[in-house]
């Protein structure tokens, strides 16, 4: 990519303060950059005796806030403010650079963990700009360049740029400009050469490189120096260092490519299988012969009495004994289908029969959830080569390092015998297999088996006599079991028993044994929960003013739900009262005249005001901070500049004295030309500038007009920007009166809908007193629905109880019913005693 705006993400790192933190003595990984957490403070809150007087954006500390020339009384007040507001500005702009630095930095990080295979990220240099008049074309992109990776200090939170490991500052100038015609890239290859002498591209001394570069390989003279500064001829090179996040180049392919083609050139080299079938067709067969002729072992050996560790199923095992017929086998399968699973087996099935095994991917996270799944004796055996920018040089060495440990130590006697040991287990595993499929192939067969006459009426399979012995047991339940016993019918721990349950017993208790109490303890809520309802069901709202006590009159005998929605309307109303009572007293004075009627016409035309901001921001956007004076304002001035700017757009040109353009003579009758950063409007870009000027201050003035009908001012003085802003907080004054409106509307439509009138509501003072009513309402709405679930849940339980009446029961259904607490802890407690009783003269009778 020849232009640096290609790229997904440019990091500079030639400011002053940045330039500062930089290691440029770092190398291959070493860390470069260390960007610290930093938080940003607010800007110091205006006063309240300044709210509207300071002009400009408070948070944007490049730019001095001032004080408006409307204002009066309050100097003293903004200079003490304004100190503070500076001091915080300093300290902003110190500090900024470096936050916008780690917050790029953690959207580069982002990038990388997402799409590791997609993009890179590099520490660039050697800016080379040439315009098209000096090279065919615009180029501005970095000719050196090398791999770097963003990661997060855990214990800090500071994000650490490192220069990869092993890494070297590349020159990429070939890969770039070849094709130019200023470009000569016969020294390419020593240049590259001698860039080895550099730690990194940000060395101290890398602008002597570049002239020795720009000197050899440029047709053409460049500027070359430290710094960036703008070039008269359009030809420059400077270092202007850079982090840049790009898509993966194809650099280190092309050079493996170049390699193989130069050692397939030679006389007698053995051409690899895989790079055979790129350019002919071979069967099978033959793949597998050309295989067994470089060394490999047969594959018929492979599908053997495979060693798999993990669970296998048939498709899985199949894979394998393909291999018996060809060089490769293709899986395929959505994610979670068990590709992953099946390549740990074939790799340990391989392992086992003595082969060596290359597993590649595109993903490096990929090899890690493989190595995972494989066994822990051979996990540390693989040698893993993963992303060496994310710990995979850490993998490599721990690899290399455990099979060095594994082969100084390794015994030959020791472990055949443990091989031996491990093969007479498996023998016996299969042994013992084998056992048991027969012994379920015999338990199976016993299933089947048809027994003859065992017993009167009884014969078949044993789930057949199984089935008539139970179809046969209630004819034959009175029979007592056993039907002999030499023991006597109690023991003595039941006489005793029987003898205490006797005693305490009367006619009242014995009529217990005679009645049911059906278990209740998962009908009823937890007593928490009882008694919070019975509060509620008896809550008696607080006393209102006339308007609430009104509207809960309305409300009598409303729906639980249509309470809640009434008491969430009015909390809505509540808050809407509050936000027009925080604005000018003008804006509260035209609530009245709408809620009222007498301002409703006016106040419809408000509804333009929006679009008239929409036009005004999107026109101050687009002149920006460029300075436009002019002596001439209005609608015709905005219209006659806006039909020039589209003439000019379409090819006309602004000429002297002849042959000008309607347009350009309707703009000079106006008066004289206005200008732009001091220049004469007479070009097209600056003829649009004050088109759009004054299109922004035309917008602001019809806004104007429309609110000085309602008595609200809108100021048209003071600058440009300066009007958009007093617009735009305007529209949002004016939004905030709609919706308090909106929401008295919505509450009478809903109370109209509800009962037979609604309190009237013709100013903000009414609306206030009506929506004090919200917490009545919410109490009497949770008082009806506390009722309504007391009066059910007496229902429930009377249900429960049916046929099944006590005296006990009833009290509880009745306490329920009224939402009595102490009279259902009561009737509780008096129905477990029945139960109780009842339980003891059942047991009384059966001993």
């Amino acid at each position: 990519m020849r232009n640096l705006r290609q790229h997904d993400n440019i990091i500079w790192l030639s400011g002053n303060l940045l330039s500062m933190s930089i290691e440029h003595s770092a190398s291959g990984g070493e860390v470069l950059l260390r960007a610290r957490r930093i938080s940003l403070d607010d800007a110091p809150a205006v006063p309240v005796g300044l709210r509207g007087w300071v002009l400009g954006n408070i948070a944007d500390s490049a730019s001095t806030p001032t004080l408006s020339e409307e204002s009066s009384g309050v100097d003293a007040t903004f200079e003490r403010w304004l100190a503070e507001w500076r001091m915080w500005a300093k300290l902003d702009q110190e500090r900024r650079p470096f936050w916008l630095l780690y917050q790029d930095l953690q959207k580069v990080l982002q990038e990388l963990t997402s799409r590791p295979e997609s993009v890179e990220l590099v520490l660039a240099s050697g800016l080379l700009e040439l315009s098209a008049n000096a090279a065919g074309e615009d180029i501005r992109t970095h000719i050196i360049s090398q791999s770097a990776t963003v990661e997060r200090d855990e214990s800090s939170g500071d994000l650490l740029v490192r220069l990869s490991p092993d890494s070297a500052p590349r020159l990429e100038d070939t890969q770039l400009l070849t094709g130019l015609h200023i470009f000569d890239g016969t020294g390419s290859r020593s240049l590259q050469e001698s860039l080895i002498d550099y730690t990194s591209p940000v060395a101290d001394n890398i602008v002597v490189f570049l002239k020795e570069w720009a000197a050899r390989a440029l047709t053409t003279t460049v500027e070359v120096g430290d710094t960036a500064s703008a070039s008269r001829t359009g030809r420059a090179l400077t270092p202007a260092p850079a982090l840049v996040l790009r898509k993966r180049g194809a650099f280190a392919l092309v050079e493996y490519y170049e390699a193989m083609i130069a050692e397939a050139e030679h006389d007698g080299t053995a051409i690899p299988l895989g790079l055979a079938q790129l350019v002919t067709p071979i069967e099978p067969e033959d793949r597998i012969a050309w295989l067994e002729r470089t060394g490999s072992a047969a594959t018929v050996a492979y599908a053997e009495d495979p060693l798999f560790p993990l669970p296998a199923n048939r498709e899985q095992g199949d894979i394998i004994e393909r291999l018996i017929g060809d060089s490769g086998v293709v899986v395929e399968g959505p994610p979670g289908t068990g590709k992953t699973h099946t390549i740990a087996n074939l790799v340990s099935a391989l392992l086992a029969k003595g082969q060596r095994v290359l597993v590649t991917s595109e993903k490096s996270q990929a090899l890690r959830v493989l190595r995972d799944k494989l066994p822990d004796e051979m996990k540390e055996l693989c040698v893993s080569i993963t992303d060496i920018g994310r710990g995979g040089s850490t993998e490599l060495n721990k690899s290399v390092a455990e099979i060095a440990t594994r082969k100084a130590s390794f015994n030959h006697r020791a472990s055949a015998e443990v091989v031996d040991g491990l093969n007479d287990k498996r023998n016996q595993a299969l042994s013992r297999k084998a056992a048991i499929t027969e012994e379920i192939r015999a338990l199976r067969e016993r299933e089947t088996f048809k027994h003859p006459f065992v017993a009167q009426g009884y014969s078949g399979t044993a789930a057949e006599i199984v089935r008539d012995v139970v179809a046969c047991g209630q004819r034959y339940e009175w029979l007592p079991a056993p039907l002999q016993s030499a023991a006597p019918s109690l023991d003595l721990p039941q006489f005793r028993q029987l003898l205490a349950l006797a005693s305490q017993s009367n006619p009242v208790r014995a009529r217990r044994a005679h009645q049911t109490f059906p278990v209740i303890e998962g009908r009823l809520p937890q007593w928490p929960d009882l008694q919070r309802a019975c509060e509620a069901a008896a809550t008696i709202p607080a006393p209102l003013n006339p308007a609430a006590a009104e509207l809960l009159q309305v409300l009598d005998g409303a729906s639980p739900a249509t309470l809640a929605e009434i008491g969430d309307r009015c909390k809505r109303l509540q808050f809407a009262v509050a936000a027009v009572r925080e604005l000018d007293p003008a804006y509260q004075g035209v609530a009245d005249g709408i809620l009222s009627g007498s301002a409703a016409h006016l106040w419809s035309k408000t509804a333009k005001i929006p679009e008239l901001l929409h036009v005004a921001a999107q026109a101050d956007q687009h002149v920006g901070v460029r300075v436009v004076e002019t002596e001439v304002d209005g609608r015709r001035a905005a219209v006659v500049f806006h039909e020039l700017a589209v003439a000019m757009e379409n090819g006309q040109e602004w000429r002297g004295r002849f042959r000008k353009s309607d347009q350009q003579k309707a703009v000079e009758e106006l008066g004289p030309v206005p200008t732009v950063d001091g220049q004469p409007a007479t070009s097209t870009e600056n003829v649009r500038y004050v088109a759009e000027h004054l299109r922004a201050l035309d917008c602001v003035r019809s806004a104007a007009a429309i609110l000085a009908d309602l008595g609200v001012s809108l100021t048209t003085k003071g600058s440009r920007a300066l009007q958009v802003n007093n617009l735009h907080r305007t529209v949002s004054e004016v939004q905030t009166v709609n919706a308090c409106v909106a929401e008295v509307r919505a509450l009478v439509e809903r109370l109209v809908a509800v009962g037979q009138g609604a309190p009237p509501i013709r100013g903000l003072a009414q609306a206030q007193a009506v929506a004090a009513a919200a917490d009545a309402v919410a109490d009497t709405d949770r008082a009806e629905q506390a009722q309504t679930y007391m009066r059910q849940l007496s229902v429930d339980i009377a249900g429960a109880f049916a046929g099944a009446v006590s005296p006990e029961s009833q009290a509880l259904i009745e306490a329920i019913d009224a939402a009595d607490v102490d009279g259902i802890s009561h009737a509780l407690t008096g129905l477990e005693i029945a139960r109780r009783e009842r339980d003891e003269e059942i047991q009384l009778n059966t001993l």
